[in-house]
């Protein structure tokens, strides 16, 4: 199974390290500063006292002819629409937001298109 790990923050960087334990093909994309330090240094993660390499490919741009059996998209907020822009034209059927938002959910329709994504981990307050 190929996953993707769309932004390299806190949970990004932590599903793909447990993604890549586990034995998936895990990508994760990074920009600036982040991509440049992961690219020199690899996913770093603690474990029992000792620091590790996860076996993820770190990726700074993303192609439309890729296919990932599920994308995760662990942006903040005010990064989700660029992320979701980027992502529409990705071969990819499943994306699987975690992004806290108060948005409409026909926003994100809009530009990825109707059920190409799955709400995981979605708050919004009702109003």
């Amino acid at each position: 199974m190929r996953i993707l790990i769309y932004g390299a923050g806190v949970i990004g960087s932590l599903y793909a390290v447990l993604f890549a334990e586990t034995g998936y093909d895990t990508s994760i994309y990074a920009r600036g500063k982040r991509l440049e330090f992961l690219k020199k240094n690899g996913l770093l993660y603690k474990k029992n006292q000792n620091i590790r390499r996860a076996e993820a490919t770190i990726l700074g741009e993303l192609s439309d002819n890729d296919a990932y059996d599920f994308i995760l998209l662990t942006v903040r907020e005010n990064q989700l629409y660029e992320a979701l822009a980027e992502l529409k034209n990705n071969k990819s059927n499943i994306i699987v937001t975690m992004v806290n938002s108060l948005d409409s959910y026909k926003k994100w329709e809009d530009i990825v298109g109707k059920g190409e994504y799955c709400l995981l981990f979605q708050e919004r307050a009702e109003v």
